[in-house]
């Protein structure tokens, strides 16, 4: 199981740091920006230790909100782990690490999406990073 590199998982603890005292989402946009905003929840808890989170940008088309892209991570300990990607056009969906049968330690579906996923997650967390212009200060290295 392939968890994102540190650089990427030092931007997700900046992106997850507003969600404190039951916060449960946070919309990062510049205003003005021709960005798309990151939005950020905290989807569930697998136990305190063990939140699952989702990351996704937004745009509406004939009133709906699609996905581009969505996608679910896993937090444990300093580790992130990219558990799913979906986007709305042209529909995706790859689960690559089953989160379900908690206790029972979570496992690869499908390592080539998992590898993939990561790998990606890995550049689209550094892009978000840039264009929110995120400071990462020491206390963000992954606890």
């Amino acid at each position: 199981m392939r968890a994102l590199d540190e650089r990427a998982a030092r931007i997700m603890n900046a992106l997850v740091a507003p969600l404190v005292g039951g916060t449960v989402h946070h919309r990062w946009e510049k205003p003005d920006s021709a960005y798309m905003a990151a939005v950020i929840e905290k989807l569930y808890t697998l136990d305190e230790d063990n939140p699952v989170y989702s990351l996704a940008h937004y745009f509406k088309l004939n009133g709906d909100l699609c996905q581009d892209p969505d996608v679910e991570f896993w937090h444990t300990g300093h580790l992130w782990y990219p558990c799913m990607y979906q986007q709305a056009i042209p529909p995706v969906y790859q689960q690559c690490i089953d989160v379900s049968g908690w206790p029972t330690p979570p496992h690869v579906t499908n390592e080539g999406h998992q590898e993939s996923i990561t790998s990606f997650c890995n550049q689209w967390l550094r892009t978000i990073a840039e264009q929110q212009e995120l400071t990462l200060t020491s206390e963000e290295i992954p606890v």
